[in-house]
This record gives structure tokens, sequence and C-alpha cells, in this order.
């Protein structure tokens, strides 16, 4: 080999070594230069995942923050009492505070009436308030003004054991001593529709019978409304007497006024014709049954969305035994000393004033009356939620 060859071996050799050494150190280059960019931008915007503890400790003070929606509030029941008669009413208004806490009900809003307001305005108030449930305690005349505030509302009411009863707890089996069972089916018990009669004493030419609720001669009744005979005997009869031996304080007053003069009336039914008729009393029934477990009109039914009436018209002692009969055996049949008709609006006009009574209060005398029912009208708690036939 020449010195020529030999000269030009070492020459590519060291051409080529070099090349290799400058191709090496170019890529090691730009990886220097991309981690230096990388560690750069990090440096800027860190983007360290955070430690399982400290995710610990953000989510439990996180959690921590958190307003827990309150618990939902207690129900309530407003408790409407008439006082009178009743002792130890603190006493009282104690149980039935407890009997409440028992069913996890909050503490009762309880009105007393007076002789001014007895129920009415109380229960409107409770409306107003929300209440979930109204109670009674009282006579019929307090249940009525109370059902008077309350019809046509979806509050429904409970009725509790008072002294003399009511009518609509004889009606619906509620005619129970025990005021603690009385509250645990007031609280707890099934709802109940009844209907509620309507009526206008002596109407103004322009007064409708489902007028303004505040006109003053315009009543609620849940069992019954009368006028004549049954009245004056009402009126006669001496409230203390009534409520220290039932019914048969009615006696002497009713003997009194069997043989007296049958006034003059005039009937209309649902707009119909009027028929003229004789009596000595005419009743008009919501529900049938009456005080001592008399049922006067057998077929009345307080949820059937109809008035039943009743006209009573004797002209002897032999003529009242026959209606008295007809009343201890429950016989529908009619004659002339005893009819009946049922309607859902009742017209009746007379020539002469006779006394009303509503739901067993007198309500004064009256030359003519306008009734009228209002279907389901208001709700009752009972133990089955229907009302007995």
């Amino acid at each position: 080999m020449t010195w020529a060859s030999i000269g030009l071996a070492i020459a590519l050799a060291i051409t080529g070594l070099w090349l290799l050494v400058s191709a090496r150190l170019g890529r090691l280059g730009r990886r220097v230069t991309g981690w230096s960019a990388g560690r750069s931008s990090q440096e800027s915007t860190p983007t360290r995942r955070p430690s399982r503890q400290r995710f610990r400790r953000e989510r439990s003070a996180t959690a921590g923050e958190e307003e827990l929606p309150p618990p939902p509030p207690k129900k309530r029941a407003a408790i409407i009492v008439n006082p009178v008669g009743l002792e130890a009413v603190g006493a009282l208004y104690n149980r039935l505070a407890r009997a409440c806490l028992k069913h996890d009900w909050d503490e009762p809003l309880i009105l007393q009436t007076t002789t001014s307001r007895p129920g009415e305005s109380h229960a409107r108030r409770a409306a107003d308030e929300e209440v979930d449930v109204v109670l009674v305690l009282g006579g019929d005349a307090t249940l009525r003004s109370v059902a008077q505030g309350l019809a046509g509302t979806a509050i429904p009411v409970g009725i509790l054991p008072s002294g003399g009863g009511t009518g609509l707890a004889r009606t619906l089996g509620l005619d129970t001593d025990d005021l603690e069972t009385a509250m645990d089916i007031a609280l707890t018990g099934q709802n109940t529709h009844v209907d509620v009669g309507w009526v206008v004493v002596n109407p103004q030419a322009d007064q409708h019978p489902e007028g303004q609720r505040e006109a003053e001669n315009r009543h609620a009744f849940l069992i019954m409304a009368g006028l004549g005979v049954d009245a004056t005997v009402l009126d006669g009869t001496d409230p203390e007497l009534r409520t220290t031996v039932g019914w048969t304080a009615y006696v002497p007053a009713g003997v009194k006024s069997m043989l007296g003069d049958r006034f003059r009336a005039r009937i209309s039914l649902d707009g119909g014709p009027i028929t003229q008729i004789r009596a000595r009393t005419i009743m008009i029934g919501n529900g049938g049954r009456l005080a001592g477990g008399v049922t006067l009109m057998p077929d009345a039914q307080i949820d059937d969305g109809l008035l039943d009436v009743l006209t009573v018209s004797p002209r002897s002692i032999a003529g009242w035994a026959g209606v008295a009969a007809k009343v201890i055996t429950k016989s529908d049949r009619t004659n002339s000393r005893m009819d009946r008709f049922t309607a859902a609006a009742v017209t009746i006009t007379m020539d002469e004033p006779q006394p009303v009574h509503i739901d067993g209060e007198v309500a004064g005398s009256a030359t003519s009356l306008h009734l009228h029912v209002q279907p389901r009208g208001l709700i009752v708690r009972t133990r089955t939620g229907s009302a007995p036939n």
C-alpha cells in the first residue's frame, strides 16, 4: 500500500469519526433543550397531583361547610274550646298538649270561645295559621260555628267529648266519653266528607241562599234545622236541665206545646211548584239521628247531597200518638199527619212568624227560610273514613 493510500484511509477514518461524534452531540443537544423547556413550563404552572392525605383533608373541610336541610316541621292542631261548664281548665289543656306530643305533634294552638265569638273566627284564624286539623271541644253550637268557618276548606275537624255531646258525633259514631281515644281519632283517624246545610233566615228579596258567608242571617247546620213546635219546645227547656237529664228535659215543654195552633206554610222544593200545608212543625235534616237514640228521619244520610224535609201536622193527642209510633218504628210511610220530602234546596214561607232552631239552638223567629245543601262541604276525622248509613 502506498503512503497515499494510507493517508487517504486515515483521512477518511478521521472524517467519519468526526461526523459520528457530531451527530451524537446534535441529538444530545436536542434532548437537553427539550428538557429545559419542559422544566421551565412546569415551574410557571405547576400541575402536581395532591397527595391522598391532602385530598381527604380538603374533602372533609368541604363536607363540614355544607348546610344540612332542616327537619320537616311537625304537624300542629288547633283546639277550639268552649269553657262553659268545664272544671280544671288548666289541667285539661295539659292533657290535650300531652296527647299531641304522644303522636309527635307540635304544641297545639288552643283558642277559647266567648259569647260574642262562638268559634267561626277562631276557625278562620286556625286556617290562616295553616294547622293540620282543628279540634272542637264543645256542644252543637260550637261545632256548628266552627264548621261555618271551615266549610269548603281542606282542613279536617276532630270532635272531642263535651258534656252533652253533639249530634254530628252521634251520627258518625264518635260519641265517646274518653278524651284520649277522641284525640287519637282526631289526630290519626281517617278523613270523612259530610254535607253541610245552610239556612238563610228571613232573606231579603235580592239575597240568594248561597250568598255571602258574612251575612248575619245565614247559618250552617250539620244535623237539623226546624221551625214550629220543636223550636218552641227547645226555647221553653232549661239548658242546664237539658245537660243534666238529657232528652227527658223536653217532655214538660213538649206536652205544653202539643195542642197549639197549626200554622200555614208554603213549601217549594228545588225551585219547583209550591205546596201549601198546615203544620205544627217542619224539620229539615242533614242527618236524622237525635239525642236519646231517636231516629227521626230513617232515610237521611249525612253525605248524600240532599236535605230531608219532615212535616208534622197532627190535629189531636191521638194524632201525636200516631206520629210517635212512626218515629219509634222508623216507618217511612206518609199520611196527613206526617209527610216526607227530599231536595237539594228548600224554600218555606209562613203567614205568621214561627220560632226557628238550628242544630238545637233557637235562632229567633222567621216568616221565610231558604235552605240548601253543600255536598261534602266539611271534612271530619272518623275511625273508618266513611259515614255510617
